[in-house]
């Protein structure tokens, strides 16, 4: 007895209207999802940095840093003599001196001159006295021996003159012997010696007096620049970093004592679009002290950074986050704003670590590497908005800027 096959054409004739429903249902959700998360957000951009340069963790480094050199926090210029002449100095810059070290030697001729001089001008003094109460004594012989009044009265008021002119005469002949007196003590006096035990930096001057200037090399302070634009940034009191411009394994630590406000320099001129016209950009001279000096010398040339930690990061593989990047670090959910790495923002949950109080950082155990990119937290952030790598952003203005210099010296050198 023969059965009749089931008519497969007619089941699959039937499945096909289904899958198409499928796919369309599928079209519409995808639709939906790219409408409702992409579209708002598709023409808005962020701007993402990377962890490395976020942290600063990179070799060449991505802080703020100053320039500055070494200088001595103890000077002594030597009291030159501004009344003699130097025969001869001792010392030369550089030399290192002890406390009674001879500096100069002065010249003894013009002195001995002087004292002669005035050894000349006290006889003359003497003899000027001698005379005068000579002249005293015939006087009172005359008043002595005179008969007639009127005589007598007009030599009477001559002896008073007299004495008055012995008097000044006195005067003169006791400050000229303290002349000669103290003449005499400068010429024992025929070398300067120094009171303080350091180097010599300096010999002479613009003003001609010959000054000598001592520094001491064990009590270092680094001078530093900022300029207008970074000058809110330091403080007095902030810990820095000094590192050596050999290498940053050799580095020193200390802390800002001074920022100099009232002696601003210019550091050349900038053009403002606004007002077209040139504008000065100030710097600002700032001071730091020095914890440990070995390995430091005067007039050294050094990098001054701020320390916020950065000498734990060592290690490449740690992440320390500054906390204004990390969203409710407070609660058991923190994340970031990152890059997915399709170019869309996306809200990435991390796992904190130690927090560096001193730094205001968590080390970052899971969620992020040095290559990930950051957006800095904002209100108006939403996940899939397209990112824009600012480090890139910025390669390609300066290669830009760079292209319209050299565009610029090829038009110059046709003109």
């Amino acid at each position: 007895m023969n059965q009749k096959e089931p008519d497969t054409r007619t089941k699959s004739s039937k499945t096909i209207p289904i899958v198409i429903i499928i796919l369309i249902i599928g079209a519409a959700i995808g639709l939906f999802v790219y409408e409702t998360w992409f579209s708002e957000t598709s023409d808005e951009k962020v701007y993402v940095s990377s962890v490395s340069v976020l942290t600063g963790n990179l070799e060449n480094g991505m802080r703020n840093r100053y320039q500055g050199v070494v200088e001595s926090n103890n000077t002594w210029t030597a009291p030159v003599d501004q009344n003699r002449t130097i025969k001869e100095y001792k010392v030369a810059v550089g030399d290192t001196v002890e406390v009674g070290t001879v500096l100069l030697e002065y010249d003894n001729s013009e002195i001995e001159e002087a004292i002669a001089n005035s050894k000349t001008e006290l006889q003359r003094l003497n003899d000027d006295l001698a005379s005068l109460n000579a002249e005293l004594a015939e006087l009172n012989t005359e008043v002595a021996e005179a008969t007639d009044d009127l005589a007598r009265e007009e030599a009477s008021l001559e002896i008073q003159q007299k004495q008055i002119d012995i008097r000044s005469k006195n005067t003169e002949i006791a400050a000229k012997q303290q002349e000669i007196t103290n003449q005499e003590n400068t010429l024992q006096s025929t070398t300067l010696a120094s009171e303080m035990a350091g180097v010599v930096k300096s010999i002479g001057a613009d003003d001609g007096s010959g000054a000598i200037t001592i520094v001491d090399v064990n009590t270092f302070q680094i001078k530093g620049r900022v300029n207008e634009q970074n000058l809110s940034s330091l403080y007095v009191g902030e810990k820095v970093i000094i590192y050596s411009r050999v290498s940053n394994d050799i580095h020193w630590k200390g802390k800002i004592t001074k920022i100099d406000t009232d002696n601003a320099t210019s550091s050349g001129d900038e053009y403002d679009d606004e007002d077209d016209e040139m504008t000065s950009s100030s710097n600002y001279p700032f001071y730091t002290s020095i914890k440990n000096t070995e390995g430091l010398a005067v007039g050294q040339h050094v990098y001054i950074e701020e320390n916020v930690g950065q000498l734990k990061d060592k290690d490449a593989s740690i992440i320390e986050l500054d906390s204004y990047l990390i969203v409710d670090s407070d609660t058991d959910a923190p994340y970031v704003w990152a890059d997915n790495g399709s170019g869309r923002l996306e809200k990435r949950s991390v796992t904190l670590g130690e927090y560096n109080e001193d730094a205001d950082r968590f080390r970052i155990e899971d969620g992020l590497t040095m290559t990930d990119l950051l957006a800095q937290p904002e209100e108006d952030l939403k996940e899939g908005m397209k990112t824009v790598n600012s480090e890139e952003e910025d390669d390609q203005d300066s290669s830009e800027e760079d292209q319209d210099e050299d565009e610029a010296d090829e038009d110059d050198d046709e003109e």
